[in-house]
């Protein structure tokens, strides 16, 4: 079985709703159990959290019925987990922005790279920072990203300069080193900066 990559923020999210309904017995469990717990939640969080929390309330009763056989049946109907509501615009530089960020010598060059790296590939931190130099290929401009969020693998092409400013800051003879150390440890990175 895959090991869910969540399983810390699960760990969270449990914890949290034991807070609330951690002395109801799985056996005398209720809907009303369930809609306290999802209302004790603060109000700030995502339509997509809120879903998360109800997922996990869910899954455990589904897990009561089976295999446990604890209850003949989940308590919340279908209806029960939330929707989750558009997404936020995301942020992004305007082109002014990122030639004043660009040109901006306060800034560590590798954090303008990064910054530029990101606002024109659209990888998420993460993910980039998770990138090996051999997912890049520099002579072609062509970065893959086997691994993501949304477990889609993909690859494109890099946008103008983008390969070129890479392959500056790349240390000679690297291969399969995470290029993410680069942003954190200049020294490493074949340049001084």
């Amino acid at each position: 079985m895959k090991l869910k990559r969540s399983v810390d923020k699960d760990r969270s999210r449990l914890k949290r709703l034991y807070d609330t309904i951690g002395g109801v017995s799985v056996a005398s469990f209720r809907l009303e159990d369930a809609e306290r717990a999802m209302k004790a939640l603060p109000s700030e969080l995502s339509s997509a959290s809120r879903r998360q929390f109800a997922q996990l309330i869910s899954k455990v009763l589904r897990l009561a019925v089976y295999p446990c056989k604890l209850l003949g049946r989940s308590p919340p109907p279908l209806g029960f987990l939330p929707a989750v509501r558009a997404q936020k615009i995301t942020a992004y530089l305007y082109p002014d922005e990122d030639a004043k960020l660009m040109d901006c010598a306060a800034v560590p060059m590798l954090h303008r790279i990064l910054y530029g790296f990101l606002a024109r590939e659209g990888l998420r931190l993460g993910e980039a920072l998770s990138k090996r130099w051999k997912d890049l290929d520099l002579d072609r401009g062509v970065v893959a990203l086997d691994e993501n969020k949304i477990d889609d693998p993909r690859a494109w092409a890099m946008s103008a300069g983008m390969a070129t400013a890479l392959a500056t800051f790349k240390p000679k003879g690297v291969f399969s080193e995470r290029f993410g150390v680069c942003w954190g440890r200049s020294q490493s990175c074949g340049r001084d900066v």
